[in-house]
């Protein structure tokens, strides 16, 4: 789980971190361990990261009116999976 930092607004000229929501991010691992492969044994790790897809926004700037009200957004990482396999002889 993550948790969002923010400050409150300073003076109309200065950049500040805008608030964003308290976020909640599932991600998994199902792993299979010592499996027999031969004289060596096998680990496999199926793994999901962000797994339902969420895009909420994790910090942010306002640069305020000196550069045009400009915001910058960081997002969370779209979902993201794999496989990792180890063969330890």
């Amino acid at each position: 789980m993550r948790k969002s930092v923010s400050t409150e607004r300073g003076s109309a000229y200065d950049a500040y971190t805008t608030r964003s929501e308290t976020t909640s991010l599932l991600d998994a691992r199902l792993r299979l361990a010592d499996v027999p492969a031969g004289a060596a044994k096998l680990d496999v790790s199926l793994w999901v990261k962000n797994a339902t897809d969420e895009d909420p926004r994790i910090w942010g700037i306002d640069y305020g009116p000196v550069f045009g009200n400009a915001v910058i957004s960081v997002f969370t990482p779209p979902r993201t999976y794999g496989l990792d396999a180890t063969l330890r002889f």
